[in-house]
């Protein structure tokens, strides 16, 4: 006698959005799809690859120039991440596994939203991660970044959220906001 369920865990939005129609609760999460394409960096990356907030993403070593960040495909919380010197960078780096993007030295935040059953992006606000203990932030503070908030509409308009999801961005080189990665779940 369930009458609502909100997972609060990547692979729980996975698995109850792909059974939603065998589950006599409404869940309140976002579409399979979209649970498919937050629970994959790769598919991420590869549907925003055309935005200027899109980390560059490496095939080979031979395209390097420069440190690297290692992170696998599937994964939260920073866990199997790594920040590769140049030198240290090999072919076998390059997998199914894994991805090999550009490193972003500076400022991380992660941005919560809300978005309604009509696609309406209802709330979103940015915290600076000022301490995180096994990948999870510990300590933050609240940040009114404009330029993050625009890509918090673009995300929303672009993928088909509902109820609560995240996004984490961190600044380049440059100090262009680049999304590190995006959840189903807040």
């Amino acid at each position: 006698q369930i009458d609502f369920i909100f997972p609060t865990h990547d692979d729980l939005v996975l698995f109850l959005s792909k059974n939603a129609c065998e589950i006599k609760a409404e869940i309140i999460c976002s579409p399979y799809k979209t649970a498919v394409l937050c629970r994959n960096k790769a598919l991420f990356y590869e549907e925003i690859r055309c935005l200027p907030f899109c980390p560059t993403v490496y095939v080979s070593a031979r395209d390097l120039t420069e440190d690297v960040f290692l992170k696998p495909v599937a994964g939260q919380g920073g866990q199997g991440t790594a920040h590769l010197a140049l030198k240290e960078v090999q072919e076998k780096h390059f997998s199914e596994e894994f991805i090999v993007m550009e490193y972003l030295p500076y400022d991380e935040y992660t941005i919560d939203c809300f978005t309604d059953k009509t696609g309406t992006l209802l709330f979103h606000g940015a915290r600076k991660r000022k301490r995180t203990l096994g990948g999870i932030c510990v300590r933050s503070e609240i940040a009114a970044i404009e330029e993050l908030s625009l890509i918090a509409h673009e995300l929303n308009t672009r993928i088909k959220f509902r109820g609560p999801w995240f996004f984490q961005a961190k600044y380049d080189k440059n100090w262009n906001p680049k999304v590190l990665e995006i959840s189903a779940i807040s």
